[in-house]
C-alpha cells in the first residue's frame, strides 16, 4: 500500500526567474490519498529499496535525496555550487530511472537522460560513473584534428571528451 511520486513542472517567465514546482509525494494507502513530503524541486526518479522498505531515495537535476525513514526526514546530496550532483567536472542530467541493489540498499544505480549511468556504494554521498563510453549524452559538436585523425574532442550536455586514439 505504500507508493512514493516525484512531481514537476518549470515555469518560464518571460522576464525574471525560472519557476520550480514539484516534490516528492507519498501514499500510505495504495494512491487512494497523497501527502506531499518535500516540495520546491522537480524529482524526477524515485525509488524504494527492497530489501529495507525504508530507505527510498529521490533524485532531480540538481541533488540526490535518501530517507532512511520511509520518507519522513531526507539527506541532501549533491554540489550546490554546481547546482548538481555527481562527479567533479560532470553534469549528470535529468535522472529517469534509480534502482537499488537486491543485497545492498547502499549501492544504487542511477540511468540519467543527457547524463549516462552512474553508481554509488554509499547510498548517495559520492558518485562516479558506472559507464565507459556511453554517456546518453546529446553531442553538440564533434571535431577532428587536422593534424592528427586520432586527436577527437566532442561537446555535449554533460561535460567535453577527449580521444587521443580515434
Amino acid at each position: 500500500d505504500i507508493l512514493v511520486a516525484g512531481s514537476g513542472t518549470v515555469l518560464c517567465a518571460q522576464e525574471g526567474p525560472i519557476l520550480a514546482y514539484g516534490g516528492l509525494l507519498r501514499s500510505t494507502d495504495g494512491g487512494q490519498s497523497w501527502e506531499t513530503v518535500f516540495h520546491d524541486e522537480i524529482i524526477t526518479s524515485v525509488e524504494i529499496c527492497a530489501a529495507d522498505p525504508s530507505i527510498w531515495y529521490g533524485a532531480s537535476w540538481s541533488a540526490l535525496y535518501r530517507s532512511e525513514d520511509a520518507g519522513d526526514t531526507w539527506e541532501t546530496y549533491g554540489d550546490v555550487a554546481r547546482g548538481t550532483w555527481g562527479p567533479t567536472g560532470v553534469t549528470p542530467g535529468r535522472p529517469v530511472d534509480i534502482q537499488t541493489d537486491p543485497a545492498d540498499c547502499d549501492r544504487i544505480v542511477i540511468n540519467n537522460y543527457t547524463g549516462g549511468v552512474f553508481e554509488s556504494y554509499d547510498g548517495g554521498q559520492t558518485v562516479s560513473m558506472a559507464t565507459t563510453g556511453y554517456t546518453g549524452a546529446e553531442s553538440y559538436d564533434l571535431a577532428v584534428d587536422p593534424q592528427d585523425a586520432s586527436h577527437v574532442l566532442a561537446a555535449n550536455t554533460m561535460a567535453p571528451f577527449v580521444s587521443q586514439d580515434g
